[in-house]
């Protein structure tokens, strides 16, 4: 799918989990990605192998992205839940207590949160805007 054609996306934290599901996503969808990462030069030289792989452009970038001062993002679109990434495993210490507090007692996919970004950055989200979307099973229902 050529959806994004044309578009290009950077995502802080595309070495792995929810991140990488954006980054790869998006790509699919026909946009060009650039990705930061702290750490792991090796998961996300992976990341932007597997982009690459789809034909689309991708660059990797050394970047603390958790650090405030050194970052000017003061609105963030998608506020994960209980997601299963290697953070938050869905058989972690804390799943039983997470999971307790959703409508549907499961933990949510990186991929899932990737295509709703994919959504609200497509054509179909152009009305979705300055606003805050929530994806945690019904915990917040």
């Amino acid at each position: 799918m050529n959806r994004l054609q044309g578009k290009r996306a950077l995502i802080t934290g595309g070495s792995r989990g929810i991140g990488a599901a954006i980054a790869k996503r998006l790509a699919a969808d026909g946009a060009d990605v650039a990705i930061t990462y702290e750490k792991s030069a090796e998961r996300a030289q992976a990341v932007v192998a597997g982009i690459e792989a789809l034909g689309r452009r991708a660059i990797a970038i050394q970047a603390d992205s958790a650090d405030p001062a050194a970052v000017r993002i003061t609105v963030n679109i998608v506020h994960p839940g209980s997601t299963d990434t290697d953070m938050n495993p869905a058989d972690g210490e804390h799943a039983g207590a997470q999971r307790s507090r959703m409508a549907i007692p499961q933990y949510g996919k990186a991929d899932d949160v990737a295509a709703l970004v994919a959504f609200v950055v497509g054509p179909e989200g152009r009305s979705i805007n300055g606003t805050g979307l929530t994806i945690d099973g019904g915990a917040n229902a």
